[in-house]
């Protein structure tokens, strides 16, 4: 049992479940759900669709993991939209490096409560 405990641990959605409480999976997937204002997801999206997109066929492997990061991303991965963060906070743009601490917190404040996005967080706080 301990097995199954650990790896529903560190699934994407960070699956926290109590052994001694018995929760449906239709709650328990409403309890670890993190929420984005539908505005702010469409900003990421757009950001996910521009991210170094090239047509040289020498990227076919380029090509692919982008595919898999706006899959992932339109699946609710954690972790894509993280990726998508980043990016966002590298760029010039007071708009988009706000746009990246809007998504960071979402997921750090959230309840997968994802750690590299309040590290993120920090960082992006102490150079301002």
């Amino acid at each position: 049992c301990w097995t199954g405990y650990l790896i529903g641990f560190v699934t994407v959605t960070f699956v926290a479940t109590h052994p001694s409480v018995a929760v449906s999976p239709a709650e328990e997937a409403l309890d670890d759900t993190t929420y984005l204002d539908p505005a702010l997801f469409e900003k990421a999206l757009i950001h996910a669709k521009e991210m170094a997109v090239t047509n040289d066929p020498q990227y076919k492997q380029h090509r692919k993991e982008h595919q898999k990061l706006l899959d992932q991303l339109q699946e609710g991965n954690i972790d894509a939209l993280y990726e998508v963060a980043g990016s966002l906070n590298r760029r010039n743009s007071e708009d988009d490096r706000i746009t990246s601490v809007q998504l960071w917190h979402a997921l750090a404040d959230g309840p997968s409560a994802h750690v590299p996005s309040a590290m993120a967080l920090g960082f992006s706080y102490a150079e301002v």
